[in-house]
């Protein structure tokens, strides 16, 4: 490329009407919109070309891709506190008695009771009812966090204080082994101050004013969660693929109609799209990856571990979140564009050109910085072209 592209500075911009140095000539030319930023343009012989960019207001979010996960925040203005309510674990009040550490407190609160005798004595003396029926009774009309009816320590005061149970460190144990919660999420930074910027925990703004720490959460989508699966079982040995068609031979005694002449006759043992799993050399067909990862997880039995297994996968988790947070911060401030690229051929005595459009290409869907690089290499392309079909 010979041609050399200018750039007129945005703050010589103010209007769609705009005034181009050609070096020995100057043009004013009318653009169909007011340029975002600055303006590049190029003469090669007498075609003039033009690149710059406009706001894409309609731009979708860049998060309905596939594999780029979500973003929930907690903010007080935002729709999705219940999915990050449920990525964290936590109830619809932010607090960590979510139904299933409901139960599985109340479970181990039953079991701590039914150890001190003198307790499981008193309450059978009281309520005039035998031992044997102590743990049912105390279930259905205290324990059980959907039925009981009745607060325990109103009929029984001196409830052994051992038998509490730690809700800090249960709710902390089952996020860990992924009983609640997302097993892969990641917690984000919120900085707003004239504009939004999301960034994994730790890494981003850092303002004791204006950053929500863990103010929102990323959690992969089915697509990211394969790859974090695969990767959090990949040192077990576990390899998944999604299968193709796979033919296999079947003869009368597997109960099928033999070929012509008695030959062998091949029927379709899976369809496409069906996951492939091996643990140690054994290969089983799921109609899903989830099913894959369950019989992956049941076939490892104790050799899964999952604090172990999620922390393998943490790494890729955190780089897609960071991937994530960065498309997201852009679309939410609005940094949304649209390429222009135009081409008009140069006519008139020199001082007094004339520009006439003969090709307009415009692109939206742009997000952040993306737009400058993919502009500027597509005018580089297209005046290649155009240098091309002078020489020939």
């Amino acid at each position: 490329m010979t041609a050399q592209i200018k750039t007129l500075s945005s703050y010589r911009i103010s209007s769609s009407r705009v005034d181009l140095d050609l070096g020995d000539d100057s043009i004013t030319v009318e653009l169909d919109s007011t340029p975002v930023g600055d303006l590049q343009y190029a003469r090669v012989g007498n075609t003039l070309v033009l690149g710059y960019l406009e706001n894409d207001e309609a731009a979708d979010n860049p998060l309905e891709n596939i594999g780029q996960g979500a973003i929930y925040s907690s903010h007080r203005h935002g729709n999705t506190h219940a999915e990050m309510q449920e990525a964290l674990g936590l109830d619809n009040q932010w607090e960590k008695m979510s139904p299933k550490v409901q139960q599985r407190s109340a479970e181990m609160y039953l079991d701590a009771l039914m150890a001190v005798p003198s307790f499981v004595k008193s309450f059978y003396t009281k309520k005039q009812i035998t031992k044997s029926e102590v743990r049912d009774v105390l279930w259905s009309q205290y324990l059980d966090p959907v039925k009981s009816y009745r607060w325990l320590d109103e009929d029984f005061p001196n409830v052994p204080a051992a038998a509490q149970v730690d809700i800090d460190a249960l709710h902390a144990q089952m996020l860990s082994t992924g009983e609640i919660g997302n097993p892969f999420r990641v917690k984000l930074d919120v900085y707003q101050h004239s504009g939004t910027s999301y960034s994994v925990s730790g890494e981003g703004m850092n303002c004791r004013f204006d950053t929500a720490r863990g103010g929102a959460v990323w959690v992969p989508d089915s697509y990211a969660a394969r790859a974090l699966w695969e990767a959090a079982l990949a040192p077990l040995g576990v390899t998944f693929a999604t299968a193709d068609a796979v033919y296999a031979w079947v003869e009368d005694a597997n109960g099928h109609y033999p070929g012509p002449n008695g030959t062998k006759q091949s029927y379709v043992l899976q369809k496409p799209g069906f996951v492939t799993l091996c643990i140690d050399g054994v290969t089983s067909v799921h109609a899903t990856h989830e099913a894959a990862v369950e019989a992956a997880k049941a076939a490892l039995g104790d050799r899964f571990v999952p604090e172990q297994a999620f922390a393998v996968a943490q790494p890729l988790a955190r780089e897609r979140a960071r991937s994530a947070c960065e498309v997201y911060s852009a679309w939410v401030n609005g940094e949304c564009y649209g390429t222009v690229i135009k081409t008009m051929t140069l006519s008139g005595e020199a001082g007094e050109l004339d520009a006439t459009e003969d090709d307009c290409n415009t692109c939206s869907g742009y997000i952040g910085s993306d737009a400058s690089r993919t502009l500027v290499q597509e005018m580089e392309a297209l005046i290649n072209k155009l240098e091309s079909k002078e020489v020939a």
